[in-house]
């Protein structure tokens, strides 16, 4: 009730919600075969240069996510979470850091009583922003898919 007056008065509600993907999407082909017909949802974990480590942002949004599945109509859906990173000296090193993020939110969630499907990182691949200092940060992420 809390984050439907928060919407109301303008600001952006922290509720999660799944989103379909609008229009043609693009990525890796084991990316796409991963989330075709899955929606997404409305969080991402971010993580500082080189780490894997949950901050504090990130484990409310945890809790926040073991929210959702909790409501009845979420009950049945299985979480996918898939790790990204920002450009390192070598592909193999960005694609195995994304993975330990991704395994990062799938330990705290699994501590939390919420399984989820096997992890995945694309590393670099997909950025969302420029890979300038801030926009690292932005590619640095863990997605959640529902499906």
């Amino acid at each position: 009730a809390g984050q439907a007056q928060v919407e109301k008065t303008g600001f952006i509600s922290q509720a999660l919600i799944a989103t379909s993907p609008d229009g043609e999407r693009e990525g890796p082909e084991g990316y796409l075969a991963l989330t075709e017909g899955a929606k997404r949802l409305s969080v991402n974990f971010r993580f500082a240069q080189g780490s894997s480590s949950l901050d504090n942002k990130a484990l409310r949004d945890v809790q926040r996510v073991v929210d959702y599945v909790a409501r009845s109509e979420n009950a049945d859906q299985r979480l996918i979470l898939v790790g990204f990173g920002d450009e390192k000296q070598s592909e193999s090193r960005s694609k195995v850091l994304s993975k330990l993020r991704a395994l990062q939110v799938r330990s705290a969630l699994h501590k939390k009583g919420v399984n989820t499907a096997p992890v995945n990182g694309f590393g670099a691949f997909m950025p969302v922003a420029a890979n300038s200092t801030q926009g690292k940060i932005k590619n640095r992420r863990v997605e959640i898919w529902v499906r």
